[in-house]
């Protein structure tokens, strides 16, 4: 794991403290209810990311660059939402999960 998958999760962890911000800063338990769940869809040491049909990417084929980080932020938090928010019903109505910054590059 290097500065592409660090500032991915960082989404995440931006995600799960927005989903409990209401009720305060969320604790060490909370953080890690919320986080297990992504394991199984995480490859950070071996296997496939799977970014959907047709876009395939060996664990140590993520760069750490714009587009990389985009992608894995991006899968990370559609991940998070289908896994942890629609099992819980939460965020309330209207909130988002945080959105990786827009690719620049073209």
């Amino acid at each position: 794991m290097h500065g592409a998958g660090i500032v991915s999760i960082g989404f995440v962890m931006d995600a799960i403290a927005d989903r409990y911000r209401q009720s305060g800063l969320p604790s060490l338990e909370q953080f890690r209810q919320d986080l297990t769940p992504l394991r199984e869809a995480c490859r950070w040491t071996d296997g496939y990311w799977d970014f959907g049909p047709g876009v395939q990417r060996k664990w140590n084929e993520i760069q750490n660059t714009h587009r990389d980080i985009q992608l894995l932020a991006n899968y990370l938090l559609v991940q998070y939402k289908a896994r942890v928010w629609n099992r819980a019903g939460t965020p309330p109505p209207g909130q988002d999960a945080p959105v990786p910054p827009h690719n620049q590059e073209g």
